[in-house]
């Protein structure tokens, strides 16, 4: 029988561009990130960096890629 996975633990991020704030979220799952802003996602792997300053890059690329 198969175990079922823990859901992900989601923690808060925000950055500010132009004046404007941006909130979004992230959970990390062992080596890796996610980050979720407005449906959609970006991952990459920790690299042993502090997962906020991690989160508040991707968070920014994902603003960049609207």
């Amino acid at each position: 029988m198969a175990r079922s996975k823990k859901p992900p633990s989601w923690s808060p991020v925000a950055i500010e561009r132009d004046g404007k704030a941006y909130s979004a979220k992230f959970y990390v799952d062992g080596r890796l990130i996610t980050v979720l802003y407005n449906g959609r996602t970006k991952t990459t792997q920790l690299a042993g960096s502090d997962a906020s300053a991690i989160a508040s890059q991707l968070l920014s690329e994902l603003l960049r890629e609207k």
